[in-house]
C-alpha cells in the first residue's frame, strides 16, 4: 500500500522521510492465442510487482485471474465472447506479486486476450 504521505518525482516513489519505494512504470503486453498462462510483467528480482490499474479483453468467452508465478492474486473473472473489464486506478494497488516472481494471466479458453497494465516495481 502507498502511504498517504509518500510522493513520486521522476518515476521514483519516496516516503515522507525521503526513502525510496518504487519506481513506478507502466507496461503494455499483448497476447496472441494463449492457452492457461502467459507472462504479463516479467519478474524482477528483489521487487514484488504492485498492480495500480488493470484492462483485459477477450476475443472469445473464458475466465481469467492473474497470478505471481502459479499462486492466485486476483479473484476468478469471466469474460463474454469479445468481452472485458477494466480495474481502476486504485491508489492502494489492487493486488501485488511475491518477491522475485513474474505477473501471469491464467484463462480458461485458449483465446486472443490483450492486457493493459499500470504497476509499480516495489520492495
Amino acid at each position: 500500500m502507498i502511504p498517504s504521505t509518500a510522493f513520486m518525482t521522476q518515476g521514483l516513489l519516496y516516503d515522507r522521510d525521503g526513502r525510496p519505494l518504487g519506481l513506478l512504470a507502466d507496461g503494455v503486453s499483448g497476447f496472441a492465442t494463449l492457452t492457461n498462462s502467459g507472462q504479463v510483467v516479467a519478474a524482477q528480482a528483489g521487487f514484488k510487482i504492485r498492480v495500480y490499474a488493470l484492462s483485459v479483453s477477450a476475443l472469445l468467452a473464458t475466465a481469467v485471474k492473474l497470478q505471481s508465478n502459479s499462486t492466485d492474486v486476483s479473484f476468478v473473472m469471466s469474460l463474454a465472447s469479445t468481452g472485458g473489464f477494466v480495474l481502476p486506478q486504485a491508489n492502494a494497488g489492487w493486488f501485488e506479486t511475491a518477491v522475485g516472481e513474474a505477473l501471469n494471466l491464467n484463462m480458461t479458453v485458449a483465446t486472443t486476450v490483450g492486457v493493459q497494465v499500470i504497476y509499480a516495481l516495489v520492495r
